[in-house]
């Protein structure tokens, strides 16, 4: 029986490597630019994705499958069950992977759970199907032959008259069912690391650009639902709007720009209530003394309620305004501008530090989102009898690896480092 499944499985990820070089053929205009060297790269860091989602949709499947009741499965009822829920299952996986072929030109990224909005809206989808289908016949055509292979190709590799071992009831059988069950919530969870995979993941390994090709459809559609989505608000018209507050500026260009480096502190949970601003007592004095020697703003305000909101509010100007972190909502895979993208095209190298555990929050996700040549954390340090035990590195001896690290910069930079407690 487990030999079985592990055929089965080696099947799927067959299909989905199958699917995403046919997602790329079909949208080859969107990925020109890609060598084919490239393209087998991302193919290879998608398996870490066709593994979570195959293992996600089959968990049920490989429940029963190994469930260690002998008498169970030589019951005819019970395997056609398991047949029936695997066929279906991952049928309807494949005609969504297969779907997204026709439906990516639309929108420029895998298909997310705001398709069933359109779905749900069975006027605009019902109009909408005839057109589609002409202009994509191929695709309902590729569902059919897919689903035919993998119906044979199942009936080849599984053998569903094997009779269930006569030991399925015995300790090891217990036993190699929580082992089994146990490698596939890691294997859902996408490895050891700090927090689960999401859709977001695909930027460390791949641009903006790239990230279709690393993710699959089912994965982005399971990842996706649930997420809260921002829904438009017309409260003015646009001309009212522009009587009130015209956002587009133009700022004059005569002066020539100054390549110089650039460091942002950002301060966790802190305030100008620490700071000697309007004669209070300092707690700053050294941070004081920098205001003394540059431009202050006195009149700021907090620009998010959490540490994952901040990051982006303060390096992209993305503002806190749905009830989850930017990185792990539905616009995560969006392409944005940001202050070391904008940097990056004068010529600028840029690096974010963080004395947390690498993947807190995110962080290291979305500062690759953002165009930051290196995240450097706590694995980077590399000296764990600095850590507190909850919070990450000490201030004081990550800042002086912090400076050591910039001496060793070749070439104009920018530094954003967070500061997330007080030593």
């Amino acid at each position: 029986m487990l030999k079985r499944l592990i055929r089965q499985c080696l099947l799927l990820l067959g299909i989905y490597q199958a699917s995403r070089l046919l997602f790329y053929c079909f949208n080859y205009p969107y990925f020109s630019t890609l060598t084919f060297k490239r393209y087998v790269e991302l193919a290879f860091y998608g398996l870490r994705f066709d593994v979570s989602t195959l293992f996600a949709l089959n968990l049920p499947y490989i429940v029963l499958c190994l469930l260690p009741i002998a008498w169970l499965h030589q019951q005819k009822m019970y395997s056609t069950t398991c047949r029936v829920l695997f066929l279906c299952v991952n049928l309807l996986a494949l005609l969504f992977e297969l779907s997204d072929i026709a439906y990516f030109p639309y929108v420029r990224k895998r298909m997310t759970a705001d398709v069933f909005d359109l779905i749900g809206n069975k006027a605009d989808f019902i109009d909408l199907l005839p057109s589609y289908i002409r202009t994509f016949w191929f695709v309902p055509l590729l569902v059919f032959v897919f689903a035919y292979l993998f119906f044979k190709a199942d009936r080849k590799v599984s053998n569903y008259q094997e009779v269930h071992p006569a030991n399925s009831s015995s300790v090891k059988g217990f036993l190699q069912w929580i082992l089994v069950v146990a490698l596939s919530i890691l294997c859902i969870r996408g490895g050891w690391q700090l927090k689960p995979i999401i859709n977001a993941n695909a930027r460390l390994v791949a641009s903006n650009e790239e990230s279709p090709l690393v993710v699959n459809t089912v994965f982005s559609l399971l990842h996706s639902v649930g997420q809260n989505e921002l829904k438009p608000l017309q409260y003015f018209s646009e001309k009212e709007l522009m009587a009130y507050h015209n956002p587009v500026r133009q700022y004059p260009h005569h002066l020539p720009f100054r390549k110089m480096n650039v460091v942002m502190i950002l301060l966790e949970s802190f305030g100008k209530g620490f700071t000697g601003i309007g004669g209070r007592t300092s707690y700053t004095p050294f941070l004081d003394s920098l205001m003394g020697k540059g431009f202050v703003f006195t009149q700021a305000f907090a620009n998010a309620h959490r540490s994952a909101d901040g990051i982006p509010a303060c390096v992209a100007g993305i503002p806190a305004c749905i009830n989850e972190p930017f990185m792990s909502s539905a616009y995560a895979g969006n392409a944005i501008e940001s202050l070391p993208s904008s940097l990056k095209k004068m010529g600028y190298s840029s690096s974010f530090y963080h004395g947390g555990t690498n993947g807190t929050m995110g962080f290291d996700i979305f500062t690759q989102s953002a165009g930051f040549d290196q995240y450097v954390g706590r694995t980077e340090y590399a000296h764990d009898e600095d850590y507190d035990g909850t919070w990450g590195i000490w201030d004081e001896p990550f800042l002086q690896f912090v400076a050591k690290s910039l001496g060793k910069e070749k070439k104009t930079f920018l530094l954003c480092g967070l500061h997330i407690k007080f030593s």
